[in-house]
């Protein structure tokens, strides 16, 4: 499965039928607006989030362009990302959730995130409660609870959808967020959307929600509260209780057989397994041993008859390379045990074609030649191997070199006849090599020169460097691969099988090779076969990478978006600022 990072753009999966519930976004009402609440009693041990997580700029793209199924794609894979920082496992929506109403679909969502956090869930959306949030949403504002009650309300205006609203109630609802009562960090209305959907309403909670349209913007509003449910306007096919699913049961299992879980040095990540009830209620129990840093596991969890739930694993690094460890899940009488693949690698960064450089976490920002002045624009990139330093190359093969990478020399005065396109780096990092759009290789340093390609069937497109250093290859738009020194002929993109090649990234171990193409297409060659795992959403791509001695691949985009497949950590953008098209992208 393939996941992103500064996810951004406009050309976000493809287009499917958008569901009634998924109104377009007034444009007065790009942001939404969250007003303030009654708090209710907060669950003891459970705390606020340590930061607020602002919606991704994929969100904003998607949903103001009225773009439906893009809109709740982007906003399930933002919400998955925030549940992971807190070790939560990932949402996952009912069967039928699609074709749910506004308030139905609130409801399901409240539930499925108190559940995740082993709280007690609601049975469906109590009559009376309903007509109190009603009132509540035509007129803009948090419905009032019943008197004599324990009770919290949220209200959002503005949303594309409840989707968007349990986004912002639960993860952008502190500091810096569209709270209205959240103005500062110490002020005490920070966290209290979030704080009303988690709330301790007794052990039989009800709920009620609304959504109706007001100056043809939308307007949400949810009710929770102590009292007895009573007359419900609509229940539940099924109890949802700890992440269930609507639908017959399916046999105990637990996915997936191999979890991955990519970081950086410093930071701690999750990952979750599944564990699938059978026909009767589970407890699953888990166990989790492994090496080169700290592992944890959540010690169990409760899948109802034909439910699920979520066993989240944390790996905090101690240094950067692989590591490895086993989850054992004790299911009754039977006994599972999972392996977990865990990479930490040094980040990344991207370099525009002004020369702006974006530094993701691991990899810091060593400098830039932003705002300088070049004669040919920035067209890609190349990082020391061990991440304290990158180079920069224009087009007329101008050198810019940063932290610990050293200057070996330029083909700007060379006079290239065609501009150059791309550069790979010598395997002890003291020289380069950069390609031209013929084909021409230009070596300075310890890089030495194995030859030329001679491109029959389009230019270059670009060049990385053989296992050890003592060769490369090169690939051409079409697909069609070079190779020379040490670098093995492991194949070619089929005539006609690719548009607008962009480049290729060699497996951890030199016996493979991934080739991109701007679309997304993703050919593998030699041990890379098998490890394709292209996420649907890619479009615009402009380069691939991998993860020195790591997992999987990365495709950059042309306006930021890094998308990540077969395991490759992503990283949350450090530092930099971006200008202008990115063009390239460096790994260490």
């Amino acid at each position: 499965m393939g996941s992103r990072a500064w996810l951004g753009g406009t050309c976000r999966g493809g287009k499917g039928p958008a569901r009634a519930a998924l109104g377009a976004l007034a444009a007065a009402a790009s942001v939404p607006l969250l007003a303030g609440v009654a708090q209710a009693q907060p669950v003891r041990g459970l705390a606020d989030p340590s930061v607020n997580v602002p919606r991704t700029p994929a969100i904003e793209a998607a949903c103001s362009a009225g773009d439906g199924a893009a809109c709740q794609s982007a906003a399930v894979e933002a919400i998955d990302l925030a549940r992971a920082s807190e070790g939560v496992g990932p949402l996952r929506l009912p069967a039928g959730y699609d074709e749910m109403n506004g308030s139905q679909q609130l409801l399901v969502l409240a539930d499925l995130e108190r559940t995740a956090r082993g709280l007690p869930g609601f049975t469906g959306l109590s009559a009376s409660l309903d007509a109190l949030a009603g009132q509540g949403a035509r007129a803009d504002n948090d419905p009032a609870g019943p008197a004599g009650t324990q009770w919290g309300s949220n209200w959002a205006g503005g949303e594309a959808s409840a989707l968007l609203a349990d986004y912002d109630w639960m993860y952008d609802d502190g500091p810096g967020s569209p709270n209205l009562d959240c103005s500062g960090p110490s002020a005490p209305g920070c966290w209290d959307h979030r704080r009303n959907i988690l709330a301790d309403y007794g052990p039989h909670p009800s709920m009620g929600a609304a959504e109706v349209s007001v100056g043809g913007v939308s307007s949400m509003a949810e009710l929770f509260s102590s009292a007895a449910p009573g007359n419900l306007d609509y229940a539940l096919p099924a109890p949802i209780g700890v992440g269930a699913t609507l639908g017959p049961p399916v046999p105990t299992s637990v996915t997936p057989e191999l979890l991955q879980i990519g970081t950086t040095p410093g930071v701690s990540r999750s990952a979750a397994l599944t564990v699938q009830a059978g026909a009767a209620m589970l407890r699953a129990r888990a166990a989790v041993n492994g090496d080169h840093g700290s592992w944890k596991v959540t010690p169990s969890c409760t899948a109802g008859p034909g439910g699920h739930c979520d066993l989240v694993v944390t790996f905090a690094p101690r240094l950067p390379g692989a590591a490895h460890a086993t989850v054992t899940v004790h299911l009754g009488r039977r006994t599972d045990r999972v392996g977990v693949a865990a990479y930490t690698g040094h980040g990344y960064w991207q370099a525009t074609s002004t020369g702006s450089v974006v530094a993701y976490a691991g990899g810091a920002l060593r400098g830039s030649v932003r705002g300088k002045r070049l004669h040919q624009p920035v067209v890609g990139m190349a990082a020391t191997p061990g991440g304290g330093g990158y180079w920069e190359v224009a087009a007329d093969g101008g050198v810019f070199s940063f932290g610990d990478a050293r200057f070996f020399g330029s083909a700007a005065a060379l006079r290239v006849h065609r501009p150059v396109v791309g550069m790979a780096v010598a395997a002890n990092g003291r020289g380069y090599w950069l390609l031209s759009r013929t084909g021409g290789v230009y070596s300075f340093g310890d890089a030495h020169f194995y030859g030329a390609g001679r491109p029959a069937d389009g230019s270059f497109a670009g060049m990385t460097a053989a296992h050890g250093g003592g060769g490369y290859w090169l690939v051409t738009t079409t697909g069609r691969v070079f190779a020379f020194g040490s670098a093995r002929a492991l194949g070619s993109v089929p005539a006609g099988a690719a548009h607008a090649v962009v480049g290729l990234a060699p497996t951890p171990d030199g016996a493979g090779y991934w080739v991109a193409s701007r679309s997304g297409q993703v050919f593998a060659f030699g041990d890379a076969r098998g490890r394709v795992a292209t996420p649907s959403s890619a479009c615009d791509v402009v380069g691939i990478a991998a993860p020195a001695g790591g997992p999987g691949y990365y495709l950059s985009e042309a306006d930021g978006t890094v998308l990540s497949a077969g395991g490759a950590p992503l990283a949350p953008r450090v530092a930099g600022t971006g200008g202008g098209r990115v063009v390239g992208m460096a790994t260490a």
